[in-house]
């Protein structure tokens, strides 16, 4: 099985990665994890900040994104003592990119994660988890940290109507 997991914030890739590794899989998963950088308004009328400040952001979030996807390879590594488990920090608009890569590398399983906030925040904030779970063609599962951190264990939706 192909699994692509999608991380944004810490919370997520932890809560992500403690579902993958206490599932009982049917054999060792191929995984990915994906982060998404979302575009900064870079040297355009919108921008409201210098230039040089926008290239801090940047950099920032690049290093902020390694060490996010690299963190949890490493604790997937350890787990299923395997090496071979992709890391992925792409530039995009994450609802549309996560699904991209996932169609691309082939994945059968895509996880995210969800904040699970109400109704109005999502139509002000908009749902990552919620537009990749509308159109993913494959299953897609997501985690809710804050329900997990309550439970002890993490809660999980899946959609697409599989069953792992």
């Amino acid at each position: 099985m192909k699994i692509l997991i999608a991380v944004d914030e810490k919370i997520f890739a932890d809560a992500i990665c403690q579902f993958v590794i206490n599932h009982q899989w049917a054999s060792a998963p191929e995984i990915k994890i994906l982060h998404v950088v979302e575009p900064i308004f870079r040297g355009n009328y919108m921008s409201v900040l210098p230039k040089e400040v926008i290239d801090d952001l940047v950099e920032e979030e690049k290093s902020f994104s390694k060490d996010l996807v690299r963190k949890a390879a490493l604790k997937l590594r350890d787990a299923f003592h395997t090496t071979h488990i992709e890391e992925a920090i792409v530039d995009g608009h994450p609802k549309e990119e996560i699904v991209r890569q996932a169609i691309q590398w082939g994945a059968d399983l895509l996880i995210v994660g969800s904040h699970g906030r109400g109704a109005m925040n999502k139509f002000i904030l908009g749902s990552v988890s919620q537009a990749v779970a509308a159109s993913a063609p494959m299953a897609v599962l997501i985690i809710r940290p804050e329900q997990a951190a309550q439970k002890q264990e993490p809660v999980a939706s899946l959609t697409k109507e599989r069953v792992l």
